[in-house]
């Protein structure tokens, strides 16, 4: 001990006496060996931790995985008994119940029809709901994003003051993902976000959030969403979002009041409406869109044509024809001859009518529409 103060009581006399420079470079040197020792003794915590996570995922898919799948794919539903003794859990940790809803969500993404009062006891009697929602109630941001995630995923129903508070908070990532599932989980007003815009940064994300819970509710809980588009208050990106939802939902009452936004709408807007037009089969609106068809930009165009195509009206084969002999643009040319070929024989007969009469550069357009590769879904 007394020759190790002495070395140290060396070094420090040496340090005292040597010039500025070294002993900024001696300091630099200390601290960055000290950053380094950090540095290495992180990643070999990390690691162990990574092997550690490795072994317990093996152990539980050895273990539980067939005999989950077996309990939820089965017709037999189990009592609180049986399913203790089939599985054979004893005791679990947090740890455990994060990697048991990974095996759970791989099965029921793989067989999405699982026995629903078995699901509900393994989720129950596995306390996996309690579990995540007390993730959502105390966990870091992080845990509650993940929370959020699987409580989507394993379709649990939680309580309406459980995720309430996370729709008002100021992390955005989390404020939209609180009130996408908000709408599944509702009973009383699951889409009063609808109402203020859902959120001023809603994005594509949310559309595809969105939807998939959209999809996981009972058709008869949906609403007609003509009163959130035509609501002057919400943006342009949820209007989109939610027209695209009326022709998925075939809210064909809504129609005329689409076509009276037409002109009224922006850019984006504008072409969806047209194109849910086409999807929910609103002929009457054929007239229009020719009319003001001229005054549009060339993807408007594009996308009236594609409705067209969907009518397949004999009375406007003369229109889209017009269309593809006097525009300039290859894109709406070819989106022409698409159209063109929707009409059924009429309107093959026109297309090998131009095709004939067409120059040598026009051809190319004709054959890449005419290649079954190049085949287009209106």
């Amino acid at each position: 001990m007394e020759k190790f103060l002495m070395n140290v009581e060396y070094y420090y006399e040496l340090f005292q006496i040597n010039s500025l420079f070294l002993k900024i470079l001696y300091t630099l040197v200390f601290i960055l060996s000290c950053l380094c020792a950090y540095n290495i003794l992180f990643l070999i915590k990390k690691h162990f931790k990574r092997r550690k996570t490795q072994r317990r995922v093996a152990y539980l898919r050895r273990e539980y995985f067939e005999r989950i799948k077996e309990i939820l794919l089965t017709e037999q539903v189990f009592g609180s008994s049986d399913f203790h003794n089939y599985l054979g859990v004893s005791s679990y940790d947090n740890g455990f119940k994060r990697e048991l809803t990974n095996l759970i969500l791989e099965i029921i993404d793989t067989y999405p029809q699982v026995n629903k009062k078995n699901y509900e006891l393994l989720m129950e009697e596995l306390k996996l709901k309690k579990f995540w929602e007390e993730e959502l109630l105390n966990g870091s941001k992080k845990r509650k994003e993940r929370a959020l995630r699987k409580i989507k995923g394993l379709n649990l129903v939680i309580a309406e003051s459980v995720i309430i508070p996370m729709t008002t908070i100021k992390n955005s990532i989390l404020r939209r993902k609180a009130r996408s599932l908000y709408i599944y989980i509702s009973k009383n007003n699951p889409f009063k976000f609808f109402d203020n815009d859902f959120d001023d940064q809603f994005s594509e994300w949310d559309n595809i959030e969105i939807h998939e819970i959209l999809s996981k509710k009972p058709q008869e809980t949906i609403p007609n969403f003509i009163h959130w588009v035509q609501n002057h208050s919400a943006g342009e990106a949820l209007k989109s979002f939610l027209v695209y939802e009326m022709g998925c939902y075939g809210q064909k009452e809504a129609s005329p009041y689409l076509l009276k936004m037409i002109e009224s709408s922006g850019m984006k807007l504008r072409q969806q409406i047209i194109r849910t037009l086409g999807v929910l089969q609103y002929k009457e609106a054929a007239t229009f869109l020719m009319g003001i068809y001229p005054v549009q930009p060339s993807f408007i165009q594009e996308e009236i044509l594609k409705t067209l195509g969907e009518f397949a009206q004999e009375d406007s084969l003369p229109f889209v024809e017009n269309a593809v002999v006097t525009t300039h643009n290859v894109e709406t040319k070819m989106q022409g001859l698409y159209t063109l070929l929707c009409f059924g024989e009429s309107g093959k007969a026109i297309f090998e009518q131009l095709k004939a009469q067409a120059k040598p550069q026009e051809l190319l357009a004709f054959e890449h529409v005419e290649n079954p590769l190049n085949q287009r879904t209106l």
